[in-house]
């Protein structure tokens, strides 16, 4: 018969009044706890397919970059955004143009095939000649600029002037701070509730649209301020600069303001390059992430290796997974800040680099930057038992005796390893016996000879060791990590900094139990900052950084952080046929369109899926000349293929699961065009010619269905079903 268990009466719960306490400092301090919306409505794009790739369209307060190569088609993508976003519904729309490149007619066609039906007066506004004042209101702000601060400056003004727009419970709200011109603006028309609990106005908003959205054309032409004054052979240097420290103005308040931003940035090629990839993008690393040192060490597929060894084919343990950058290197020179944690953990990185902590004044946690952590009171997560190791191995009994020592000489270690002493010595192995670069070595390990390297160094009696002295601080980074990566804790904390010119390390009891089983457990904790052993470097130091697809990095065991969305566009000859260009007849087979390709790829998204890709087709010419930006007939064609919703070939396709188009016969490309591009008679007869009943309007059917979810869903069902290539196909 089972015991009955009683849980044990508390005489006092002292988290019975906690909710009125954590009220009183979110009062206090003017903070807003809002609710997370995977589901939030997005902006479309204005096409099917890079609102696909993009992950439904864009987010609001979310910062995207469009980058491709010239005639890449990305000015056309930033006018076609700037066109649909007329008729969605945000209050704010600005286009900042800084190439120069926007011509009137190419506008009025982009809106036409995007069936917007505005006059062009409406969308710029018109303005008196006399008074410069506007007689038609604007649609769209419209600024030719040249300096790039305008635009940081503009932006930071919209952020200070907007209210916060957040999600409580399932409804948006607009939030305003308590001043007296707000007090006299609403007269009582606020949640009296709301105001008593956050000495803030809280007004119903209408949904969780942006309440601005701001396209940049393009970031290589905005050129800082110091740029005409300073020296010109530091234009680029200043560039990146300017970029650097405008970005960690405003990026901080665009989630919350609801302000999203689209910038267009080019790729260029170095010149004479052997190695690596030619390709770079232009101003600087800002606008893609911040960096870290080079001697900063990550948990990696190849072991526990420093930056600036470090590249895409590591694969690299991050907050969420263990996953392959798709970018990895140099950054740039900039100015760094050390910071270390009571027990010693320690993260040298660029000003700006965010880490993942909380501010314990009012127990405030998110990404906060670097020299922000080091100046208040902050903690900072630890994340400890990766166990990631690389594949390589040695003799275990070598690795023992290793460890035992610490010394080996070349010819011994040479004898052992069965290996040549010129490989020895690459690895630090001397006459002498003694090796600098030992753990360095151990580290890249795997997890059978680092365990047997350790159980020689620390168990060489009954007892296991929990104190040891290194020979340099390095070093002991070294043994630290390589600990970490086994879920055990260390610290430097009351040790003395150098016992006979080595260096204390003191290490958790746990490691008997680690090295008795081998058994690792993931773990992580909270540390808080020791503020007197930060350091504000003055000199510049070259940085490394990575882009890791869906995580974050985690940098000497501290959570560490990088940027938002970028889609990468790039040119590509007729899919159908030979040449750069693809002619058809026109819908009303009274001449030839033109059309070339684009492919489009989520190189980078933390808004939703990385590395989603599609093909899109850039309207060059019409059958009377005009451009009409993209092609809104391939748009849906692609996004219909996409879901899994049109099957076959060109000569004879079906429309499949629609749930409205499916009862058609079987038709042909020129048909299917009918159906989408032609005059409103054109696509009803041509939809009744093959046997769809209730005709209508089949991109607007699409784009509710995109709004609704339901095409992406569809778009990641049919990937499923798509058999992958194997490496031999590539």
């Amino acid at each position: 018969m089972k015991k009955k268990t009683e849980a044990k009466q508390l005489i006092f719960n002292p988290y019975d009044e906690l909710d009125g306490t954590l009220d009183k400092i979110e009062k206090d301090f003017g903070l807003l706890s809002s609710s997370l919306d995977n589901k939030e409505k997005r902006i479309s794009t204005g096409l099917l397919v890079l609102d696909l790739v993009a992950g439904r369209g864009l987010v609001a307060g979310g910062w995207y970059t469009i980058l491709g190569a010239e005639s890449s088609a990305k000015s056309t993508a930033a006018a076609t955004m700037m066109a649909n976003s007329l008729n969605s519904g945000v209050p704010i729309l600005s286009m900042w143009d800084y190439e120069g490149s926007t011509e009137v007619t190419y506008l009025e066609n982009i809106m036409k095939a995007q069936g917007i039906k505005i006059p062009i007066e409406e969308v710029f506004g018109v303005r008196d000649p006399d008074t410069s004042k506007y007689v038609i209101k604007p649609r769209v702000r419209m600024y030719f600029e040249s300096v790039a601060e305008r635009f940081f400056d503009f932006l930071a003004r919209l952020e200070r002037t907007l209210p916060d727009k957040v999600k409580i419970g399932d409804d948006y709200y607009f939030v305003y701070p308590n001043t007296k011109e707000m007090q006299s603006i609403l007269k009582g028309e606020y949640d009296k509730g709301f105001f008593q609990k956050y000495n803030k106005f809280r007004i119903p908003a209408p949904d969780g649209l942006p309440q601005a959205l701001l396209i940049v054309d393009s970031y290589p032409a905005m050129l800082p301020e110091g740029q005409d004054v300073d020296d010109p052979s530091a234009a680029m240097a200043i560039q990146a600069r300017m970029f650097s420290d405008q970005m960690k103005r405003v990026k901080g308040k665009m989630r919350v303001k609801r302000i999203t931003v689209v910038g267009m940035n080019q790729l260029r090629e170095r010149p004479a390059v052997m190695y690596g990839s030619p390709v770079y993008e232009p101003c600087g690393q800002a606008i893609r992430f911040y960096c870290m040192s080079g001697d900063t060490l990550l948990f990696t597929s190849k072991g526990i290796v420093p930056a600036s060894i470090c590249d895409t084919s590591h694969k690299i343990f991050g907050k969420d997974s263990v996953e392959q950058p798709n970018i990895f290197g140099k950054v740039g020179e900039k100015r760094m800040v050390t910071v270390c944690t009571e027990h010693g953990y320690t993260l040298k990185a660029a000003q700006g680099h965010k880490l993942w902590a909380t501010w314990k004044e009012v127990d405030m946690t998110g990404w906060h930057t670097i020299e922000r952590v080091c100046a208040g009171n902050y903690s900072v997560r630890v994340v400890g038992g990766q166990d990631l190791w690389s594949g390589t191995s040695i003799d275990l009994e070598l690795a023992r005796s290793l460890g035992e020592s610490y010394k080996l000489t070349a010819s011994q270690y040479a004898e052992k390893a069965q290996v040549s002493e010129v490989d020895a010595e690459k690895l630090g192995f001397n006459k002498s016996g003694s090796n600098r670069l030992l753990f360095e070595y151990i580290a890249t390990l795997n997890k059978d000879s680092v365990l047997e390297f350790l159980r020689g160094m620390l168990a060489k009696s009954s007892k296991v060791q929990t104190s040891v002295y290194l020979l340099s601080d390095r070093t002991r980074n070294y043994l630290r990590m390589i600990l970490l990566n086994l879920g055990v804790h260390t610290s430097t904390k009351d040790c003395k900094q150098k016992e006979n010119g080595k260096y204390q390390l003191n290490i958790d009891k746990s490691i008997e139990t680690v090295l008795s089983t081998g058994r690792v457990v993931q773990k992580s904790w909270w540390e808080d900052i020791d503020e007197e052993a930060t350091v504000q470097h003055t000199d510049m130091e070259m940085t490394w950084d990575g882009n890791m697809p869906t995580s974050h990095i985690v940098t000497n065991g501290i959570m560490s952080h990088n940027s938002d969305c970028r889609l990468q566009v790039t040119g590509r000859s007729n899919i159908y046929g030979k040449g750069t260009l693809d002619k058809e007849l026109s819908v009303d087979g009274n001449g030839e369109d033109s059309y070339r390709y684009i492919h489009v790829r989520a190189v980078k998204n933390k808004l939703s899926t990385p590395y989603l890709e599609g093909m899109m087709r850039v309207w060059v010419s019409d059958q009377r000349g005009k451009a009409r930006g993209f092609d809104p007939f391939f748009d849906v064609h692609q996004y219909l293929t996409m879901t899994g919703q049109l099957v076959g070939k060109r000569n004879s396709m079906r429309f499949v699961t629609t749930g409205v188009f499916d009862e058609a016969r079987a038709f042909k490309w020129e048909e299917l065009k009918a159906m989408i591009v032609g005059n409103k008679e054109t696509k009803i007869d041509m939809q009744k010619k093959v046997g769809i009943k209730k005709p209508q309007d089949i991109r607007t059917f699409c784009k509710k269905q995109l709004a609704d979810g339901d095409g992406f869903s569809r778009f990641f069902k049919a990937m499923q079903k798509v058999p992958k290539k194997s490496e031999d196909d590539e």
